[in-house]
């Protein structure tokens, strides 16, 4: 029953749900405290949770929709609660499935590459999920500041290429499309951890080189692509052959990114690798690594910051056994070698890594075609160096793709 609390009408939901094919008797139910569902456990020895909308006219309630598919899967849901999550970082999803956790942990979002985000739980590896209504192919995943909204990159009905979008976390409602860049390589966005941009980066549609963009709404501004870099070893200055795998800071006030360049005196052929930090507004930029890579492209990765700001961490390589991941240090530009820890570490060398804003560590993908995620404790040692402490396996669901750990 449902009973209008001024007026003492009931409405009867029994039949709604006895007919329904995936509920019939109802065990327990519990309503959202921002829209006009139901989270649902039907009478079972082990029950999954299945969300049902409801229309409410005036002091009658009636069942609108209850989805077929449910919105669990893995049967071992009890009592769970349903509330607002002003951060993300420190909210109960679903009852005893909760993410309690402290700043320490934080919490990731991820995609699977279908229509579904995840948010997981990175001290046990417990998710729940969403699925995106007519967009597939979700990736990108990044939360807002303050964990109410969600933004990923995906590719709706009418979309020649990937676009950003973003939707509210917890159940996915005002799904907006972002941008319209219409052109391949839009990617690797990244939340601002202080306000409400996103940054991103692109391929105008006038050009085949990658851009850096800040997204903030549906305004979209370019803050990286048409200027010349002094490099530290190269002769001339260099301009770019591609700007890729934009992150903030952990204060915002920075962001860091790859950059394929090539000699402005040379041919047309990348002949740095270069990480190149700036202001968030596009200003101030310095290379403080950059590295000879004799012509090969995409020679840098997944670029990400420490939790204290005082390194960037990024993949040198790609899928080989030349492949290397270092931190440098951004003020003395000191690299510490990673590489041999992951590689002779539990996940093996990674493809991709995105880092705890929290403490100091990561989580990463290790080179497999469908890879768990792995947590990663860092460690400073001589002063500006990092180093690896532990590694430990996540998940095992096989379907994280291109986290964001808040």
């Amino acid at each position: 029953y449902a009973v209008h609390v001024a007026t003492g009408t009931v409405s009867d939901l029994t039949d709604a749900f006895a007919n329904n094919a995936q509920i019939g008797v109802v065990d327990a139910m519990w309503s959202s405290p921002s829209a006009a569902q139901l989270v649902i456990q039907p009478r079972s020895v082990n029950p999954d949770l299945y969300r049902a909308s409801l229309n409410i006219s005036g002091s009658i309630v009636k069942v609108n929709t209850i989805e077929s598919e449910a919105l669990t899967s893995n049967s071992t849901y009890r009592d769970p609660d349903w509330g607002f999550a002003t951060k993300v970082t420190n909210y109960d999803a679903i009852g005893s499935y909760a993410f309690n956790l402290s700043d320490v942990n934080g919490t990731i979002a991820t995609g699977d590459y279908g229509s579904k985000y995840y948010i997981v739980d990175p001290q046990s590896g417990q998710e729940i999920y969403n699925r995106v209504p007519g967009v597939y192919g979700v990736r990108d995943v990044t939360l807002s500041h303050d964990g109410s909204n969600i933004y990923f990159m995906g590719k709706g009905d009418s979309d020649a290429q990937f676009e950003l979008y973003g939707c509210e976390t917890l159940l996915c409602n005002d799904l907006t499309k972002l941008t319209s860049f219409k052109t391949f390589g839009a990617g690797n966005a990244d939340a601002s951890p202080v306000n409400d941009t996103i940054v991103m980066q692109a391929v105008p549609e006038d050009s085949s080189i990658a851009n850096i963009y800040t997204v903030e709404g549906t305004a979209v501004t370019r803050i990286s692509g048409d200027e010349t870099l002094a490099v530290p070893g190269a002769d001339d200055p260099t301009e770019t052959w591609g700007d890729t795998y934009p992150a903030y800071s952990p204060d915002g006030s920075k962001i860091a990114y790859a950059r394929d360049s090539k000699d402005t005196q040379g041919p047309n052929t990348s002949q740095q690798a270069s990480i190149v930090v700036m202001d968030s507004d596009g200003s101030g930029k310095r290379v403080i690594w950059s590295e000879d890579v004799g012509g090969s492209s995409n020679a840098i990765s997944h670029v990400c910051w420490s939790s204290d700001g005082a390194f960037v961490l990024f993949i040198r390589g790609y899928h080989d056994d030349k492949e290397k991941v270092y931190a440098v240090n951004v003020a003395t530009g000191t690299v510490s070698d990673l590489t041999g820890a992951f590689a002779s570490g539990a996940g093996g060398l990674p493809n991709g890594m995105w880092s705890n804003p929290k403490t100091l560590g990561i989580v990463y993908a290790p080179i497999d075609v469908n890879p768990d995620l792995y947590k990663v404790s860092l460690e400073r040692v001589n002063g500006d160096q990092l180093s690896v402490s532990s590694i430990v396996k996540l998940t095992t669901e096989h379907h994280y793709r291109d986290p964001d750990w808040i």
